[in-house]
């Protein structure tokens, strides 16, 4: 049984306690966002109670939901961000990098719920000869000030950013996990996708404003080639938003209705942009960029062969710059191809590599002299004669 299922065993009033308990456990070891034991002890110490008791049930669950919805939701904009860095070349993400479950974190409470992740820790789990290293002292001795003090001294940033490279470079499981929270509790939710540091690191085009590009630059691509439709870069900042990038302009655009005009969203676009680093996006012509965003739609399978090929037959047109032509011509030669009943998968495959190509700044053939592949040659099997069968059983014919 699921979560859903499990969540409703807990609110049946019917079943005893001990059952309603089992199944908020078995909500808990699915979910879990800070651990299973740390996230029992966060549900008791935010609602004052303990599991034993029966009004403890449904407000823990409640806010198992909401961290759990709060987590799908970044889960969800993740999951298109990583489909656009991969088509970019980022196959798999970095091990430093923040996903929606790296640093653990309660979603919605990160701050507190780290902080409560440190208690237990340094009560619970702190292991045996664990600060005999001077990295690990030095994170120990950061927790138990953030743990017990109410507003903490300012800490060694420096300090910490050394002892984060450490444990990255040893993989210093237990040490990283206490940085994250250490981490979390400072500075609160981090931004998804970028690696997360205690020092900001110098080099940014590998941290926010690479992953702004990323996330902004088909939706830029669409609404520059249809200026009506504002919801492609509505819903990129929105993403952002959620995903915890901060800029003082991605408010008010993630806020602007999907059909605003161009002349309403141009100017606070163009400020978004630059403030998170991408403003060159609009520096490319309207026509490379529509094409540019089709071509990712068509290799996420958002839009058909058909869909890619008439719109690149509407709008940029046989007077556009050569090299987009290839996309241009690729409608008539789908009419054709579908008119002669040539097999259009083969087709679709063929345009499949030259988006590719193209996204990657190859140079990409034309299609108009394109010819369909010859069907595969087809092999008759033999039934195996005796000479065969003799073979498989290791003896040789007689001479």
């Amino acid at each position: 049984m699921g979560f859903r299922g499990e969540a409703q065993r807990v609110r049946d009033e019917s079943l005893t306690h001990g059952q309603r308990l089992r199944a908020l456990t078995r909500c808990l070891e699915r979910v879990h966002p800070v651990g299973f034991q740390p996230s029992w002890d966060y549900l008791e110490a935010k609602l004052g109670t303990s599991r034993e008791d029966v009004r403890f049930l449904v407000p823990a669950l409640d806010l198992l939901d909401r961290e759990r919805s709060a987590y799908l939701d970044v889960d969800q904009r993740y999951a298109v961000l990583r489909r656009r860095l991969k088509r970019r070349g980022s196959r798999a993400p970095r091990p430093d990098d923040v996903t929606p479950r790296s640093p653990r974190r309660w979603h919605g409470d990160e701050r507190e719920g780290a902080i409560h992740v440190l208690r237990w820790w340094l009560r619970e789990r702190l292991p045996p000869g664990f600060v005999d290293d001077p990295e690990a002292q030095r994170a120990v001795d950061v927790a138990r000030a953030l743990a017990h003090a109410s507003s903490p001294a300012p800490v060694d940033r420096v300090g910490l950013q050394a002892s984060l490279r450490w444990a990255r470079r040893h993989d210093a499981g237990q040490l990283l996990h206490l940085l994250g929270q250490i981490h979390v509790a400072l500075d609160g939710p981090p931004a998804v996708g970028i690696p997360w540091n205690f020092v900001t690191p110098t080099d940014r085009t590998t941290g926010t404003s690479a992953v702004a590009r990323e996330s902004f630059r088909d939706p830029v691509g669409l609404w520059r080639a249809t200026p009506g439709r504002a919801s492609h870069v509505v819903d990129a900042a929105t993403d952002l938003l959620v995903l915890g990038y901060d800029a003082s302009a991605l408010g008010e655009l993630a806020g602007m209705s999907p059909c605003a005009s161009f002349y309403d969203v141009d100017p606070v676009l163009t400020t978004v942009l630059d403030q998170v680093g991408a403003a060159d996006l609009l520096g490319r012509g309207a026509d490379r960029a529509g094409l540019e965003a089709h071509l990712g739609l068509f290799l996420d399978r958002t839009i058909t062969l058909r869909e890619l090929s008439t719109w690149a037959h509407q709008t940029i047109g046989h007077d556009g710059e050569e090299d987009l032509q290839p996309f241009v011509e690729l409608d008539d030669v789908y009419d054709d191809w579908e008119y002669s009943g040539e097999d259009l998968c083969s087709l679709d495959t063929v345009t499949r590599q030259a988006a590719r190509d193209f996204l990657a700044g190859r140079s990409v053939t034309r299609f108009d002299g394109l010819e369909p592949s010859p069907p595969a040659a087809t092999t008759v099997a033999r039934p195996p004669g005796w000479l065969d069968r003799l073979r498989r059983r290791g003896g040789q014919p007689a001479p």
